[in-house]
Parts: structure tokens; sequence; C-alpha cells
């Protein structure tokens, strides 16, 4: 039985499962996706105290601290999870008894959800630059998003493509400043707005986007990076829903505690930090979490 299960291996789980440990309880993180989607982003610029550091060398060393500390990290995804103030968190293999949940969740990529999209997908249409970025050397590629993710995806695909195109559907680039001057800085990045996708074609292969102006452009790959939807994979505690707001982040109370007694969750898939879904506040929902789980057990055995 332990005393905190968190569910997510992302900065918010990994930090959570930091601060139980430092509050001396028995904590377990299991989570799919070791990093989330931080793993995926080819440079972080605003960690506090770092100038720059790569995504995946920024959770390698979230993991590696909490481990040194103790804190076991299973790599397995979490089917569902059932009980009543004592929690089973069932995996395909296993079932782990836990006295509280903190559900660090993180967010999934946003789809176009468009033709041609799905039976494209790993055929020219991808969703990691970090991944799939240096296949394209000497390519022709698009970027479709034009906020601080299309625009840091678009400076990374700039160094092995040989042209970048940013299509952004609104009439304005809506990232950070300084990452608009350094795509107008660089030759290979084209920056397009207004430009909204109808469909991706290709037989085999993407060859072309079209948009639902009529154009049309020549492509051998396409980036999607139009944000991220919160993860939805843990919907039910047994037969209690988990309540969402309208968009699907889960909803919590000051101290992230959910609908559902002795249930907290943290990071992206939460309506707090009014919903920013940055590196840093995802850290500081975990430490919050694990805090109010630390109190809620102390209550418990009271």
């Amino acid at each position: 039985m332990y005393d905190l299960i968190v569910v997510g291996a992302g900065p918010a789980g990994y930090t959570a499962a930091l601060y139980a440990k430092r509050y001396d309880l028995d904590v377990l993180v299991v989570g799919e996706d070791l990093g989330g989607l931080c793993s995926e982003a080819y440079i972080v610029e605003n960690w506090p105290g770092t100038k720059e550091i790569e995504g995946k060398e920024l959770t390698d060393k979230m993991k590696e601290q909490i481990e040194d500390l103790g804190v076991e990290v299973v790599q397995e995804k979490v089917d569902k999870i059932e009980g009543n103030k004592s929690f089973d968190v069932h995996t395909e293999n296993r079932v782990f008894e836990t006295s509280s949940v903190i559900l660090a969740l993180g967010a999934d990529k946003r789809r176009l959800n468009i033709e041609g999209e799905k039976e494209l997908v790993g055929k020219g249409v991808s969703y990691c630059v970090t991944c799939d970025g240096p296949l394209y050397r000497n390519k022709d590629v698009a970027v479709i998003g034009g906020a601080d993710s299309g625009l840091k995806a678009a400076i990374l695909l700039a160094e092995y493509a040989d042209s970048v195109s940013v299509f952004e559907a609104t009439d304005k680039i809506m990232a950070e400043k300084i990452m608009i001057q350094r795509c107008e800085q660089n030759d290979k990045i084209e920056l397009n707005t207004g430009t909204v996708p109808k469909k991706f074609v290709g037989d085999n292969y993407l060859e072309k986007i079209v948009f639902q102006n009529g154009e049309e452009v020549d492509v051998d790959g396409a980036f999607v990076e139009i944000g991220s939807v919160p993860n939805r994979s843990i919907e039910k505690i047994g037969d209690r829903e988990i309540k969402r707001d309208e968009d699907g982040f889960i909803e919590v109370s000051s101290d992230l505690s959910t609908s559902v007694e002795g249930v907290f969750a943290a990071g992206d898939v939460t309506t707090e930090s009014n919903k920013m879904r940055q590196i840093v506040t995802a850290a500081a929902e975990g430490a919050i979490a694990a805090y109010s789980a630390y109190t809620y057990l102390g209550e418990k055995e009271e």
C-alpha cells in the first residue's frame, strides 16, 4: 500500500513525487510517456536558472533526481483506477494500491482533424519535430501553427530542411516577439498568416497541402503545432466521474483537489494556473498537489 501514486511522468508528476518524498511519503510514479510533451521540446529557454536546455535533458534530470531519492518510476499505461478513499491503480500487467492519487496526466498534441491527416501520419505528417525533423534534410517542409511551439519547430527544422513555410490560421503570428524575430532573420523560414489547411494530399506519402482559400503548396513534410488538449485517459475513479470543464480540463480547487476525495490533479490537465500550460506552472502545481495529498493523509490518520 503506497501513501501516494502519481499518474503521469512529466514535470508535474516528477515534481509531485519530489515533494511527496521530502514529506516522507511512500510514493510511486506510473506513466506511459516518460517526460511527457516536455521531452519533445527542442529547446527550453524559460526554465528558471537555466539559460537553455533540451526538453528531454530537463525531464531526464527530473527523473534522475527523484530516483536518487528512492522513488520508483514505472513506465506503464494506467488503464483504470478503482476504489473509494483507498485506490487500486490498474496497468495492463499489475495493480498498485494507494491511499491517495495525483493525476498528472498532461496533454496530447491537438490534431487538425482534416481530410488526409489520419492516413498520412508517419507518411509526411508529424507532430514531433524533435523526433522527425532530421528525416527532412534538404527537403521542403511546412509547419501548421504560428504560436511559440510552431516557431520553435520552424527554427529547428531550418537546421535540416531547405525551406520551412509556417502557416498560421489567424491574421497575426501569435508567438513571443523574440521567436518572431529569429524566424524573420532566417532566410529559410517564411511566415504566412490567414491560411487555414483544408486537406493533406498524397497517395503513399504527403505531396501537398490544400488550404481553404484554394491555395495549394507542395511539401515533403508537414508538422502540426497547434497546441494541445488535456489528456482524457482517466475519466472516472470506479464509477465516479472526475469533474472536468467544457474543454476537458480537470476542475480543481486551489489545493488541487478534484471532485473525488483523495484524488488530486496537477499540470497541463487542470483548470489552474490560468491554463497557462508551461513547465514552470506544471512543476508548481505538482508541488502544491503533493503538499495537499500529504495534508489529506495526515487528516485521515487523525
